[in-house]
């Protein structure tokens, strides 16, 4: 008996410092392998496979990392992602679904974008309302869910997922500005009113204060004037330039009993407005107010509002262009000084005065022009500003 148990013990022994030789001479190779087997190094081979268009080897990866990580939820996703992209919406619904069964708001927002794309928002709409009635307290869930009702013009629906929203600091500022226009949709001023002062009270940004008008014109459909005139004098504070501030602000101050209001009012209206007056459109987001010919001289100073916020490089580019009077051909682009405005952002109401020194090429034939301004270099629209005759003066007076 003790024979056979120091044998067992010598075999035992035997077996474990053969192991221990072969994780020694064979370690590097071992812990290759391990690593190259791993989840994380598993998924890195598939989008490598998928980025070198080897389409086929990536799609068994894809399903084989599918089949072993089944709980996973990366793993589904990056999985439905890829047969999404390849046009396999039958097997990415599959994966997509399986991923938002676990019930956690990134997969459920994967699913119901890719809803969304196939035009089946209804069971976008759906799948948001149950995750959002399971899990009240995710405040991302009930934002994304107030604005998709929101854009249906579900608008008494929309508004309770956005105040839910509003509670969190991080929501706040999104869930306020849909939900001031929720109330403003509906015809509730009064809400909208206090909703947008919940937003400019909330700090002192351009992106909040913008909300000043408004407030100032949604007191002014009120009746309300001197309220309006004080709400528009906070906006100018921070956008002094606005020209639709000053004509809110004069709007509104005419109809008080305030004459000290009313000259303040019309002296930097005055200030502000342009000599020629135009009231074009060079994009949804910009128009031309007007513009101040500078005589004598090749030069224009234009007039600009901001119908929309803008915070990209490039939008604002600009150019100067001839038209021939009377002659339907491609118009005449300038050499233009400064040729953008800037820097970014700008914000909606804001008003910008720009300067423009253009030259005029020497081979130009005589006749009868008309300058334009158009967003530079590929916009297609261009707004006329005034005409300009070429040839036929004294070298100084070539552009009148």
């Amino acid at each position: 008996m003790v024979k056979r148990e120091q044998v067992a013990w010598v075999l035992l022994m035997a077996s474990f410092v053969a192991l221990a030789t072969v994780t020694i001479v064979f370690r590097d190779r071992l812990v290759g392998f391990l690593r190259s087997n791993t989840r994380p190094a598993l998924m890195a081979e598939a989008q490598r496979l998928a980025r070198d268009g080897r389409i086929e080897e990536a799609e068994r990866a894809y399903a084989d990392l599918a089949r072993h990580y089944p709980h996973r939820e990366d793993v589904l996703l990056v999985a439905a992602r890829f047969a999404d992209g390849q046009g396999q919406d039958a097997r990415a619904e599959d994966l997509y679904r399986l991923a938002a069964a676990f019930g956690r708001h990134g997969p459920i927002q994967s699913y119901a974008s890719f809803l969304d794309s196939r035009g089946r928002g209804e069971e976008a709409l759906a799948l948001y309302r149950q995750y959002v009635a399971d899990h009240p307290s995710d405040r991302n869930a009930q934002l994304l869910l107030g604005l998709r009702l929101q854009s249906r013009g579900e608008l008494e629906a929309c508004r309770s997922h956005l105040l839910a929203a509003a509670r969190d600091s991080k929501m706040q500022f999104s869930a306020l500005t849909a939900l001031g226009q929720a109330y403003r949709d509906s015809g509730m001023t009064e809400d909208a009113i206090g909703t947008w002062r919940d937003l400019v009270a909330g700090g002192g940004s351009p992106a909040r204060q913008v909300y000043w008008q408004d407030i100032a014109l949604a007191y002014a459909e009120l009746g309300r004037w001197a309220e309006a005139v004080k709400a528009w004098q906070s906006y100018l504070a921070l956008f002094p330039e606005s020209l639709p501030g000053a004509r809110g602000l004069a709007k509104a101050a005419s109809e008080t009993d305030d004459s000290a209001a009313r000259t303040r009012a019309a002296l930097l209206l005055r200030s502000l407005e342009p000599q020629e007056r135009v009231d074009g459109e060079l994009a949804s987001w910009l128009s031309v107010d007007g513009f101040d010919p500078v005589a004598g001289e090749n030069q224009v100073t234009v007039y600009l509002t901001f119908q929309d916020s803008v915070s990209k490089r490039g939008q604002c580019g600009l150019r100067l262009q001839l038209a021939r009077e009377g002659d339907g051909g491609k118009p005449v682009t300038l050499a233009t000084e400064p040729d953008s405005l800037g820097p970014v952002p700008f914000w909606r109401g804001e008003s910008v005065r720009q300067r423009l020194a253009f030259a005029l090429p020497a081979d130009l034939p005589p006749g009868d022009y008309t300058l334009q301004i158009a967003l530079g270099p590929k916009a297609t629209n261009a707004v006329p500003l005034h005409s300009l005759k070429i040839g036929g003066e004294e070298p100084g007076d070539a552009a009148q």
